[in-house]
C-alpha cells in the first residue's frame, strides 16, 4: 500500500507543470537526447534542457525513493551510473514506455 501511495504522489508532482504526468516515452526522448551532449554532438538549447529534465526527474524520483526506504543505493552512486542503468532499461523494454517514468525508474533501479 505504501508503494502506491508514494507512485500516485510522484506521478501527480510530475504532472503539476506538464498537465500530465512523466511517462516512458518522455523519459527514454529526454535520455537519448541528452546522449547527444555527452557526446558534443548537436549540442543547442533543447538538448541542454532535455539532459537538465533527465537528470533532475531521475534525481527527483531515486531520492523520494530512498527517502521513503523502497531503494537502498551504495554510497558515492554517481548520477552516471544511474543514468545509464535507467537508460539500459528503457532500451530494453520499449513495451513498458506507457507506464509512468517514475515506475521505470524504480523497476530499473
Amino acid at each position: 500500500m505504501k508503494i502506491e501511495w508514494l507512485i500516485a504522489a510522484l506521478l501527480l508532482a510530475g504532472g503539476a507543470a506538464n498537465a500530465k504526468p512523466v511517462d516512458g516515452n518522455q523519459l527514454h526522448t529526454w535520455a537519448n537526447v541528452s546522449q547527444r551532449f555527452v557526446y558534443g554532438r548537436q549540442v543547442d538549447g533543447y538538448v541542454v534542457a532535455s539532459q537538465s529534465f533527465f537528470r533532475g526527474y531521475i534525481d527527483g524520483v531515486v531520492d523520494a525513493l530512498g527517502q521513503s526506504h523502497l531503494i537502498c543505493l551504495p554510497d558515492g552512486v554517481q548520477q552516471s551510473r544511474l543514468e545509464a542503468i535507467i537508460m539500459k532499461y528503457l532500451d530494453a523494454h520499449p513495451e513498458r514506455w506507457d507506464e509512468p517514468a517514475a515506475v521505470l525508474v524504480l523497476a530499473a533501479v
